[in-house]
């Protein structure tokens, strides 16, 4: 049976209330009370729950304050600088009366899950020109008063070392044992105490994680890098793994990190790249200068980079690979619907756009 373009779109912009519940880092009690208030109203309601459309969650997130921004990563009240899961473990005993009341557990698989919730610090001892590496929590524990641990090597998804860790810590916490185990079967899994002082959960796959995308080889072969770079999260298209990797690949596999798209870079010459920094000195060799010239910006303020091909003697629209990126991230480059400034190189060969300074187009996410 052929696939429904729209199951895809629509499993990405509609929520049920546990979805809206886990994006706001809040209780599906609280997601309730925001219903019955008005301030946060589904597209339907039944008896068996509310459906809610992304965009308006989103609007809500902005009027509050409370989408996330990536400018000052801070570290937390405590984290363990081990790996192993025994001392993750022997540590969070050591120092967990020190927090307050608990209210919220979080867990991870991947780094990049912790990561795009703002859960990492940089690594400045550890840099390649202006990439800076991270250190990520698999595991972080939230008291009232907002103060937090970070475990590293407590983790979930697996029935293994890292998730007993995480289990036997959340025993200690208080939460269920029937809500502990499902812990094994998530990459990422949630608790938060509601209003009432009972523990809820929410658990759903990774939006990165490779093992559901071992199915097909093209994404399985993009892949991407994650560092800070210039104040942002930043994922880089990885040119050295496989060759085969390509943009489009790339950017499909790693979408949720840039789902809100407000701005592209684009250098026409390499050395525009290298000079503005968008390079990775690390990633050099006879057939590669590690140069990036297609950056692509979120509105949370993370970047991803893309290594496309780019032909500086055809114009954007002659180039399908380049104008395919771009129309999916939401910029029109239609030329009647284009503005003067962003309409002028559309048809013209990169090479003859002046001055030779990057491309810069932007565009309201909402």
């Amino acid at each position: 049976m052929k696939e429904n373009p729209y199951k895809g779109f629509l499993s990405r912009n509609i929520l049920l209330t546990h979805e809206v519940a886990e994006k706001l880092n809040v209780s599906r009690q609280y997601i309730s009370n925001l219903r019955k208030e008005g301030e946060l109203v589904p597209i339907k309601s039944t008896a068996n729950g509310s459906v809610y459309l992304l965009q308006d969650v989103l609007e809500f997130m902005e009027r509050k304050g409370m989408l996330p921004h990536y400018e000052n990563p801070k570290s937390p009240m405590f984290v363990c600088e081990e790996s192993s899961t025994s001392h993750n473990v022997d540590y969070a005993k050591k120092y967990i009366d020190q927090l307050g009341s608990i209210i919220q557990v979080k867990i991870f698989l991947n780094d990049i899950d912790a990561a795009i919730e703002n859960y990492f610090l940089p690594l400045y001892e550890y840099r390649y020109g202006d990439l800076i590496s991270l250190s990520t929590p698999h595991m972080i524990i939230r008291d009232s008063n907002g103060n937090e641990m970070w475990l590293p090597g407590c983790n979930c998804g697996y029935d293994g070392t890292g998730p007993r860790g995480s289990a036997e810590l959340l025993n200690l916490i208080g939460i269920p044992n029937d809500l502990i185990k499902e812990l094994f079967n998530y990459p990422v899994v949630k608790y938060v105490k509601n209003e009432n002082g009972e523990w809820e959960h929410s658990v759903r796959e990774s939006d990165f994680d490779f093992r559901s995308t071992l199915k097909s080889g093209d994404l399985e072969n993009a892949r991407a890098n994650m560092y800070w770079h210039q104040g942002r999260l930043t994922l880089l298209q990885d040119k050295l793994y496989n060759r085969r990797s390509n943009s489009l690949h790339v950017l499909e596999k790693y979408w949720a990190f840039i789902q809100h798209p407000t701005e592209f870079i684009l250098f026409s010459e390499k050395k525009q790249a290298i000079d503005e920094g968008y390079f990775d000195p690390s990633n050099q060799s006879g057939f590669n200068d590690g140069a990036y010239r297609l950056i692509i910006r979120d509105y949370s303020g993370r970047q991803l980079w893309l290594d496309s091909h780019v032909d500086k003697n055809k114009s954007v629209e002659k180039q399908p690979e380049l104008k395919y990126i771009l129309e999916a991230c939401g910029f029109d480059i239609e030329k009647e619907n284009a503005n003067r400034g962003f309409s002028s190189w559309l048809s013209t060969p990169l090479k003859k756009v002046e001055p030779s300074y990057p491309i810069v187009g932007r565009r309201n996410p909402f």
